[in-house]
C-alpha cells in the first residue's frame, strides 16, 4: 500500500522529517480524496469497537506515520550498537464530507477524527463537543478512556497498547487540516443571509 501513499503538505506548519510522516492518499492539496479502504475482507472473529470508535463508520481520508526507537541492538567488537525503530501506521478517518453525520456533527461542534490503528486494534477520537473536549482512547481495561491532554492520551496509548501515536505536531497539524476548515466552512454556510460574521 505504501507505493500510492504521498505526502500531505499542510500550509503554515513545518512538520520534522524524523518524527511521523503526514500522509494521505491521493493529490497534492489538503483537501479530501473520495477513496474508500475496503475493510470487508478483515476476518470476520474481529469484534469491532462500540459506536462512536466503529472505523466502519468513517472514510479513510489520511494516514500517519509514527516511529517509535526500540532497544539498541548490540555491535560486534566495541563498535557502537544501533536503535531500531519500529513505524506504527494510523489511518485517519472521518465521515464523508457533505454525508450525513458530517453535515449534522460539523456545525454543532461534534466535528472529530478518528485515528484507527487497525493491527492492534486501537481507536483515539479526537477532542470534540462529543468528548466533552478531551481525547478517548479505546480499549483501555476495556473500556473508553478519556484524556485532557494530547501527551497524557499519548502515555495512555503508549502503556496499554505498546503502539506509538503520531507526534503532537502531525495531531495538531490533520486537526487543523480537517476539522477546523470542516467547522468553519459549515459555520459559514449556516450563516443567516446579510449577516456577517465578526473580525478581529
Amino acid at each position: 500500500m505504501s507505493d500510492i501513499v504521498e505526502r500531505v503538505d499542510v500550509p503554515h506548519l513545518n512538520l520534522s522529517s524524523n518524527e511521523a510522516s503526514l500522509r494521505r492518499l491521493s493529490g497534492n492539496e489538503p483537501s479530501l480524496p473520495s477513496l474508500e479502504r475496503d475493510i470487508s475482507g478483515l476476518d470476520a472473529s474481529i469484534a469491532w469497537p462500540p459506536a462512536p470508535h466503529d472505523p466502519r463508520e468513517r472514510t479513510l481520508i489520511s494516514e500517519l506515520l509514527a516511529q517509535s526507537s526500540g532497544a539498541v541492538s548490540p555491535a560486534p567488537h566495541g563498535s557502537s550498537g544501533r536503535a531500531s525503530t519500529r513505524t506504527t501506521r494510523w489511518e485517519v478517518r472521518a465521515f464523508p464530507v457533505g454525508g450525513r453525520m458530517h453535515r449534522y456533527f460539523a456545525p454543532r461542534g461534534l466535528l472529530h477524527l478518528q485515528l484507527w490503528q487497525p493491527e492492534s486494534g486501537v481507536s483515539v477520537l479526537t477532542p470534540s463537543r462529543l468528548t466533552l473536549g478531551r481525547w478517548e482512547v479505546f480499549p483501555v481495561d476495556g473500556w473508553k478512556h478519556p484524556a485532557e491532554r494530547v501527551e497524557e492520551m499519548r502515555r495512555v496509548v503508549r502503556r496499554a497498547h505498546r503502539v506509538e501515536l503520531p507526534s503532537v505536531a502531525q495531531l495538531g497539524a490533520v486537526r487543523a487540516w480537517f476539522v477546523a476548515r470542516e467547522e468553519r466552512r459549515a459555520l459559514s454556510e449556516h450563516q443567516p443571509a446579510g449577516s456577517e460574521s465578526p473580525r478581529g
